[in-house]
């Protein structure tokens, strides 16, 4: 049974008394790691976009865009692992993904962008990323 805010007189007041005592629950089913890797994005509607990702889980990853997206878009995605190893051999996650989250960041520019990883494969290739992929 809900409880109605001691001295509360209208709804705006009851929501605001209601909104001040809820705690943020996570929804998150994975940890998530910080980890600025290269990322190129690419689909029909949005051609070719190089970003950095700001994290990133078993399940997905976020990154900063210039421009929205939809939820729901679908995104073919390559994720550049550094490679600290071998020059000029470079590893990177080929992956589907859905954008699932689009969120204005308030003062700063740009929109940040949450996407469900759906399928990848790790391919070798020569040359790289702009950048090699670095956590820099």
């Amino acid at each position: 049974m809900s409880r109605i805010p001691l001295g509360a007189t209208n709804v705006r007041e009851i929501w605001t008394e209601s909104q001040q005592t809820m705690q943020t629950i996570e929804r998150r089913k994975t940890n998530r790691v910080a980890l600025r890797w290269y990322l190129r994005l690419s689909s029909g509607a949005i051609g070719t976009i190089e970003t950095r990702t700001e994290n990133i889980s078993s399940r997905g990853f976020y990154c900063i865009l210039a421009s929205p997206l939809m939820p729901g878009d679908a995104l073919d995605c390559e994720l550049s692992i550094p490679n600290y190893g071998a020059t000029g051999v470079t590893r990177s996650i080929q992956c589907r993904a859905e954008v699932v989250r689009v969120e204005s960041r308030g003062a700063e520019t740009g929109f940040g962008v949450g996407c469900r990883i759906l399928d990848f494969t790790i391919a070798t290739n020569r040359g790289s990323l702009s950048g090699g992929g670095f956590n820099d």
